[in-house]
Parts: structure tokens; C-alpha cells; sequence
């Protein structure tokens, strides 16, 4: 393995820690503050204060600033949940009464808590986390719906990097080993440092997944069965979220949070269509007109 040899398994950011302790920067009070937030760290007991002097027009960034300081008091794996639409909110402004009476919050991050839990003793947080995204994110989420379709399609895909004996490897090496101060998967550049091109190694990491907020904002066919869909009646009835919440995913759906928004709307969109296609046994003939043109726009790549 080529490049420079990695500090000690148990120094995990302790080369960071030291220097920020030698070269103290962005400490004490910050003249002409306009924007402040503050809170305790529950697992250490350190107070955490943020002051920031912004322009009257950049007043929010004081809202993402108390957010980002709630989130770090919030321990794992409930912390990495905290962004989704859904736990960011008081479940009683999302659910209907009824529905919010059927479930169970407490239980809702349940399964995800359990195989954070699951590694032995010892274990690093990340390494926690690792596991959590490989049994969640992964093996039932990504690699379920990739097989399924392309299975459907006719297409048979393998998942090299997912070879049990790689992943089992992978969940051996220490975490200093794969971030090493902000230095996301150091061991994996490392390795493949004389295999592929620096331009590969440096680039700017960036998702995969299809561009639907943007569908539902910009393309037309799009915008008209998505925007139907969850103004008509029956959906607004299903059941599960109150009318004002399917009012305001829309609103925020054309702001500056499109893809936020459009990503945590989509399951909804697509529970609404399971719904009325393996439940309702019935479509009207506005909801077939759409699903042709929206077909016909997926396949063309719109």
C-alpha cells in the first residue's frame, strides 16, 4: 500500500485534537455577534457556543446553527436519522390523529438501533455506523431495488465490493484506518493510490441516485401528476398524513430545499400509488393519461 503510513489504531483524530489544542482557532467571543446558539453535550458535558455575524438577509443560517447544535447532543444512530422529514418534526404535526395512535414512535428507529448494538464490545462508533449502513442503506435498500429492477429488465448484476469476505475485512480494519481527520476513506485511496487516477482519488464525492426532485419541479408531466396526486381527495383521505403537511412539501418542493423535499416526498408519492394499484383496484382515467406520460418521459430520460 503506497502513501503516507497511518498513526496508531487507537489515536483516532488524536493527531487533529493536538493540533487544535497547540493552534487554537475560532475560540471566545466574536465581536458584533448577531446570531448565537448555544447547548450542552450530554456525552461529554461540554457546552458548545456558536456565534456567528451574518447580514440581516442571512439571519437563517442562525436556524441551522441551533439545528446543527441540537443534533450534535443527539447520540447515535438517532443523530444519523435526525435529517429525514419525518423525525425532524414533531410526528404530531405530521401524522393524522388516528395514525399517530396506531404507531408506536419509540419502536421507529428500533431496527436501526439493534444493529447498531449488534457489533461487539470495542466496537467504534463508526464502525457502528458502517455496519448500520451496510444491513439498512445497503442490503435493503440499494441492493434490493437494484436487482428488482434490473431483473426486471433481464439484466444480471453483481456487487464486487460487496464479496462477504471483503465485507467482512472492511469491518475489521480500525477507524482510524478509514477517516483519518477529514480524510473520508483514507485506507481505500490509499490502496488503489497506483491503480487509479489522482483525478478519480481527489473528486468531489456526489450521489447516484435519480434526480426526482428535480423531475417533480421541472418537467411538466412530472409536475402536473405529482401536483394531482397529492391534492386530490383521496389521498388527502388515505389516512396517514394530515392535508397541511402534503400542502407544504409541495411549497417547499419549488424552494430552495427542492431536493430535500423531493426526496422525502417521493415515498409518500409512491405508498399513494400502491395504494390505488394493489388496494383501490381501481384508476381514473386522469391517473392512467398521467402514468402514460410519465412512463413515456422515464424512458426517454426526461
Amino acid at each position: 500500500m503506497s502513501g503516507a503510513t497511518p498513526s496508531a489504531p487507537g489515536g483516532l483524530y488524536s493527531d487533529v485534537i493536538r493540533d487544535r489544542w497547540r493552534k487554537p482557532r475560532h475560540r471566545g467571543d466574536l465581536p458584533g455577534a448577531n446570531a448565537v446558539a448555544e447547548d450542552v453535550n450530554p456525552l461529554c458535558g461540554d457546552r458548545v457556543r456558536i456565534m456567528l455575524s451574518v447580514a440581516p438577509e442571512g439571519l437563517p443560517v442562525l436556524g441551522r446553527a441551533r439545528r446543527y447544535v441540537r443534533r450534535a447532543n443527539i447520540p447515535n444512530p438517532r443523530r444519523m436519522y435526525s435529517y429525514d422529514a419525518v423525525l425532524a418534526a414533531p410526528l404530531t404535526d405530521l401524522l393524522t390523529d388516528d395514525f399517530f395512535a396506531a404507531v408506536s414512535p419509540e419502536e421507529m428507529l428500533a431496527t436501526a438501533e439493534a444493529h447498531f448494538r449488534r457489533p461487539a464490545a470495542g466496537t467504534s462508533e463508526l464502525n457502528r455506523l458502517l455496519y448500520l449502513d451496510l444491513k439498512l442503506a445497503i442490503a435493503d435498500n440499494d441492493v434490493r431495488k437494484v436487482t428488482g429492477m434490473t431483473d426486471l429488465a433481464g439484466v444480471a448484476v453483481r456487487y464486487p465490493l460487496l464479496d462477504a469476505r471483503l465485507a467482512e475485512f472492511s469491518g475489521r480494519i480500525p477507524s482510524v484506518l478509514k477517516l483519518r481527520g477529514l480524510q473520508k476513506r483514507f485506507v481505500f485511496k490509499q490502496a488503489l493510490a497506483d491503480f487509479l487516477p489522482p483525478e478519480v482519488l481527489t473528486k468531489t464525492k456526489h450521489g447516484f441516485g435519480a434526480p426526482i426532485a428535480v423531475w417533480m419541479r421541472s418537467d411538466p408531466a412530472w409536475r402536473e401528476f405529482i401536483g394531482d396526486l397529492l391534492h386530490d381527495t383521496r389521498t388527502r383521505q388515505r389516512g396517514y398524513l394530515k392535508p397541511a403537511v402534503f400542502d407544504q412539501f409541495w411549497k417547499d418542493l419549488h424552494s430552495d430545499g427542492a431536493s430535500f423535499y423531493g426526496d422525502s416526498l417521493w415515498p409518500w408519492v409512491m405508498l399513494e400509488l400502491w395504494h390505488r394499484r394493489h388496494l383501490d383496484g381501481n384508476q381514473s382515467d386522469t391517473e392512467k393519461r398521467h402514468r402514460s406520460q410519465w412512463s413515456a418521459g422515464v424512458r426517454a430520460g426526461v
